[in-house]
């Protein structure tokens, strides 16, 4: 399901209404790991692919067409659905961001001013880092030949 961050989830009709694709899965009591892929071509299509077998194949659950989700999304996981629930253990939920370089550097090139230096500041704080170093490495010389200077004012 998508859903709009207000409407509910139907409970009484199994999601039903706002279910946009499924399948039917044997992935319980297996003594391997069963994993779901979640694919999403921005506003294009929403895949979800299952590997339950445990030899690495994935096996295609649905393909919905013409997607746009949300710009801030969250993703849950839930395994009571109406009538039916059941206990299941999520081990590991990885995300991973794809960009199409073409489209990245598109819009770069469609930007209008700057001198073409990082807007994050990343280099003004190397410069800092390196002053404070440099001025800790002068601090250091300065205080040990000080230190020097009274050993040899003893004796």
């Amino acid at each position: 399901m998508i859903g709009d961050g207000k409407t509910k989830y139907d409970h009484s009709n199994d999601g039903i209404p706002q279910q946009i694709g499924g399948c039917p899965s044997d992935f319980r009591g297996k003594e391997h790991a069963t994993v779901a892929k979640v694919k999403y071509v921005q506003n294009q299509m929403l895949q979800i692919q299952l590997s339950v077998r445990g030899d690495d194949s994935w096996e295609d659950c649905f393909i919905a067409e013409n997607v746009t989700l949300p710009t801030l999304g969250y993703l849950g996981f839930s395994a009571w659905t109406g009538d039916v629930h059941d206990n299941h253990d999520i081990i590991r939920v990885t995300t991973h961001g794809i960009t199409n370089p073409h489209v990245e550097h598109a819009k770069q090139g469609n930007q209008s001013g700057g001198s073409g230096a990082s807007s994050s500041g990343w280099g003004v704080w190397f410069f800092v880092f390196v002053l404070v170093g440099l001025g800790a490495v002068v601090g250091g010389v300065f205080l040990s030949r000080k230190a020097q200077e009274r050993s040899y004012k003893r004796f």
